[in-house]
């Protein structure tokens, strides 16, 4: 199995949320979730400009992005024995 590179998947999970775990083939029915609904809330936030200017709607995703990019970090980094 070829390993795969932690930083690369938590940029892509930043980025995109989702395609991390796609990437990394790590929880994959989760990471489909979590890009089935960045995708359905992309969809329903794009002609909606008062919710881009929402600094909760943009702190809450913030703060999303970086659990699933740590998360997916922590799942591919190599544990220390």
């Amino acid at each position: 199995m070829e390993k795969k590179n932690p930083t690369l998947a938590a940029i892509l999970n930043f980025l995109v949320p989702g395609i991390g775990y796609l990437y990394a083939r790590k929880r994959e029915t989760f990471g489909w979730i979590v890009l089935t609904a960045t995708i359905l809330s992309t969809i329903y936030s794009f002609n909606k400009p008062e919710l881009v200017s929402n600094f909760m709607f943009v702190i809450s995703s913030i703060v999303l992005s970086t659990g699933f990019a740590y998360d997916v970090y922590v799942e591919l980094k190599p544990r220390k024995k």
